[in-house]
């Protein structure tokens, strides 16, 4: 079994795990990232979600918008996933983060309470990953759940939030073509209602979601929907890759037949996998709650700060309509605490990305991509600057943390 030594390892290359990488290494800890698929960038490349929802004052993140984005007259702020794809490579090589692609984690040794190695295959074959710290931006916190750390999933029900495969549609005539307005135009919503009736459209598609792109005549579409699907089974992921991409021709039909602009489109392209709004969050030493947000409350051990997004819960009963019990909207920007990230009973494991310690609906404002970033720069942040003055990451003191918010403002 091949041995991989390090600093700092961080599983799972999506934004949060991209962000703990960087940041980790460029406070000089040697830095090794993993991801599962053939690229890093998670959503915002392999997932094909063009579109930074929500904000945050991380670094790292405002780096990458300065060179890829674009904000178009509907507000959204959109970018090209190819046109990441060599930026992610290039900052990566740049802070010297060691990168291994097509590794999926399959087992963690723990004893008492230290995680002593992470087990990961690939093509070469088994690896026994020995670290400093541990950073699990696997998104499902599969190193968090192989460590038995404790969790929940979805709202009180037991339901999450549907899975979606997202879609680059071509032929789109861009001097007409309905984006934003498409959410406020009661005739085209009584269109889709009148398609799912028919049976021309298979519920719970019901949403119409379209998003401006860069690239010329193209669009996204953010409008498959499966639900009743947990992120963690794999037989269950199949199912709802299997259901979202037979929903595809039906939403391009629908689109060329009653959607201005999309007279002539087609699909030309999807993601690599279906993406999961939600499915384990761990149980840290605080979780975040809806009162924090609309409170926009600062705590004073933040690693996460000027955090800005609504509670973007999609109905896990899949329909196109309120849920009583969501929380009111935000009262403004918010901090997430250093409490979010630390797990319990494990005291060299940190978490960043969605995964983290908040409830159903805190999770629904959080789990966006630029916070994740946040989340990310602080983690690793904090992460090494713990081994760089010889402490336990997960036990770091107030005074200590204020030292890192120093680093990441």
């Amino acid at each position: 079994m091949t041995e991989l030594i390090y600093d700092v390892a961080v599983l799972g290359a999506g934004p949060a795990g991209i962000a703990s990488a960087i940041s980790a290494r460029r406070f000089g800890a040697r830095v090794l990232l993993v991801e599962k698929y053939g690229m890093v960038g998670g959503m915002s490349t392999t997932g094909m979600l063009n579109v930074w929802c929500g904000d945050s004052k991380s670094k790292i993140f405002n780096e990458i918008v300065s060179k890829t984005t674009k904000t178009m007259p509907s507000g959204r702020r959109v970018f090209a996933p190819e046109v990441l794809k060599p930026l992610y490579i290039e900052m990566l090589e740049n802070a010297g983060v060691e990168t291994l692609l097509h590794t999926t984690v399959t087992g963690v040794s723990v004893e008492n309470g230290v995680i002593k190695s992470v087990t990961a295959y690939n093509k070469s074959g088994e690896m026994q990953i020995k670290a400093n710290t541990y950073i699990d931006c696997t998104g499902d916190g599969d190193v968090a759940y192989l460590a038995g750390v404790p969790f929940e999933m979805g709202r009180s029900d037991g339901l999450t939030q549907p899975v979606t495969v997202e879609f680059m549609i071509g032929g789109v005539d861009d001097s007409r073509a309905i984006y934003r307005e498409a959410h406020v135009d009661d005739k085209l919503k009584a269109k889709m209602q009148e398609y799912l009736k028919d049976g021309k459209i298979p519920f719970p598609v019901g949403m119409i979601i379209l998003l401006e792109s860069l690239e010329p005549n193209v669009a996204y579409c953010n409008m498959t929907n499966v639900i009743g699907i947990d992120g963690t089974n794999a037989f269950e992921l199949t199912k709802a890759e299997f259901e979202a991409r037979k929903q595809i021709p039906k939403i391009i039909e629908f689109l060329r037949n009653e959607v201005q602009g999309y007279e002539n489109c087609v699909a030309i392209s999807s993601s690599v996998y279906a993406g999961v709004r939600e499915s384990r969050r761990f149980k840290g030493g605080y979780t975040l709650t809806p009162s924090d947000i609309q409170g926009a409350r600062t705590f004073d051990d933040w690693l996460v700060y000027g955090a800005d997004y609504c509670f973007g819960v999609h109905n896990p009963n899949g329909k196109v309509e309120n849920i009583s019990e969501k929380p009111q909207e935000t009262g403004g920007t918010y901090t997430i605490p250093y409490g979010c990230f630390t797990p319990v009973g494990v005291k060299n494991l940190m978490l960043a990305g969605r995964c983290i310690s908040g409830d159903h609906y805190a999770h629904s404002s959080y789990r966006v991509m630029p916070i994740c970033f946040a989340m990310g720069e602080g983690v690793g942040t904090s992460v090494a600057y713990a081994i760089k003055n010889n402490k336990v990451a997960t036990e770091l003191t107030l005074e200590d943390i204020k030292n890192v918010q120093n680093l990441i403002k």
